[in-house]
């Protein structure tokens, strides 16, 4: 496609301020090749919006305050772009200003944040039950806070047939998978609609129409946005507070809503591990979020590994609902899938010994949602480790777990480039199997 283009300056060569001066080297290296110097990165989305904005109108592309005005103000207003999209890291000044009693309005010109007046979220927040672990401090139920993205909703979804149920092989397993098996379908959805987008944004409700103040000259109403949940606010936070704390291996950490509060869900190996590491991303909290431990076996830490490597992570961005969250075996695993429209889905099951089992051929379609009905069965003792089910999400091809099927994660996890589960949005719940 680049070579096809009628000058190199057409092609933009997006780069990501994650990358190693190593890779990033060997980028400039390709689009100089190409011929363009166009490589624009997470500094022009965070800056640029505001940096030309200020200098049409002020004359300078910088900030005339300091961060630290943002709590005493009375009134903060933000024009022409999405703080948890542009500039998350202002999130967290924005919700001390509002601590104190200051008011936030945001104005976005684009669509992405807020639905047209009448409109509903295409997919509104759903409560997941929650298995509360020995030892674990859980004050409400956690359900998933992810939202789909409007750029990701896509035509009519096809249908993935399930097959028929097979005796399972394995200790918690799916039925026997067939070895040539194919890649999972892309799942489309209907017409593009605008729904919320990020969980650290929540202007998405009840927006109303105000009449402007003035003369009545030259004056049209506007959806008044209103600003941010304390709840959404805190989820911000938290996300930035994750990203921001060094974790071991083999953990991770997803904000989740709670009621009208957040809460966070601590998984890996390492019980201890998991404390350490909750009581550094918690510490220095005004409001101390619900928190649960979901504990995993070893052998399933490369699939948490690897969603780590998502360019997205701590920020899911496909929703899982789970009928329930504790099954006894031989019960059927059931679970929607939320916000994935117009992604290329692959839906996988890490057992507790570790084995990746293939869902697709369980899955239906509910409407524009994916359905998962998948019977599973213990032979053994039950454990106190869970099983974990993913979904991963791509906008260009299928991720091709095929191969892994019926394998250890760390092996099938492993055959994937790295590149893919970078650019990968993922959906992520644990369950128990008694």
């Amino acid at each position: 496609h680049i070579r096809q283009l009628d000058h190199p300056d057409q092609a933009i060569f997006y780069t990501s301020g994650r990358s190693s001066n190593e890779a990033a080297f060997l980028y400039g290296l390709l689009a100089r090749q190409v011929g363009t110097n166009n490589m624009p990165d997470c500094s022009n989305m965070c800056h640029e919006s505001s940096g030309v904005a200020l200098k049409q109108t002020l004359g300078i592309g910088k900030g005339s305050v300091t961060l630290e005005d943002f709590p005493k103000a009375e009134v903060i207003m933000i024009l022409g772009q999405n703080p948890g999209t542009n500039h998350p890291r202002m999130l967290s000044a924005l919700e001390k200003c509002k601590q104190n009693g200051g008011q936030v309005i945001s104005i976005n010109p684009l669509a992405e944040a807020v639905a047209p007046a009448g409109d509903a979220p295409l997919a509104p927040d759903v409560v997941v039950p929650n298995v509360v672990e020995p030892d674990t401090v859980v004050e409400e139920d956690i359900a998933a806070v992810i939202l789909p993205d409007p750029e990701l909703i896509a035509p009519e979804p096809e249908v993935i047939a399930p097959e028929p149920e097979v005796e399972p092989e394995t200790p918690v397993a799916l039925p026997e998978e067939v070895e040539d098996d194919p890649a999972p379908e892309a799942v489309e959805d209907p017409a593009p609609e605008v729904v919320e987008d990020d969980p650290a944004d929540d202007t998405a409700e009840d927006p109303a129409v105000a009449e402007p103040a003035g003369d009545g000259i030259g004056t049209s109403t506007a959806a008044a946005i209103p600003n941010p949940s304390p709840a959404a606010l805190q989820i911000g936070a938290l996300l930035q507070r994750i990203r921001e704390t060094p974790a071991p291996q083999c953990t991770l950490v997803l904000p989740r809503r709670a009621g009208d509060g957040v809460g966070l869900s601590v998984i890996g190996a390492d019980p201890g591990a998991l404390d350490t590491l909750a009581n550094r991303i918690v510490d220095g909290l005004d409001t101390v979020p619900a928190q649960t431990r979901e504990i995993l076996d070893p052998r399933q830490c490369a699939a948490l590994d690897a969603i780590r490597l998502s360019a997205a992570y701590p920020a899911s961005r496909i929703g899982l609902a789970l009928e329930d969250t504790t099954l006894n075996s031989g019960e059927a695993l059931q679970a929607r899938v939320l916000g994935a429209g117009g992604l290329f889905l692959t839906l996988i099951l890490v057992d507790d010994n570790g084995v990746i089992q293939d869902l697709a051929r369980f899955t239906t379609l509910d409407g524009n949602d994916p359905v998962i009905n998948a019977p599973v069965a213990r032979s053994g003792p039950a454990r106190d480790t869970r099983q974990v089910l993913i979904v991963l999400g791509s906008v260009d091809e299928p991720i091709d777990l095929s191969q892994g099927i019926g394998q250890l994660a760390q092996d099938a996890f492993a055959a994937l480039p790295r590149e893919v589960l970078e650019t990968a949005l993922f959906g992520l719940a644990t369950f128990d199997v008694r």
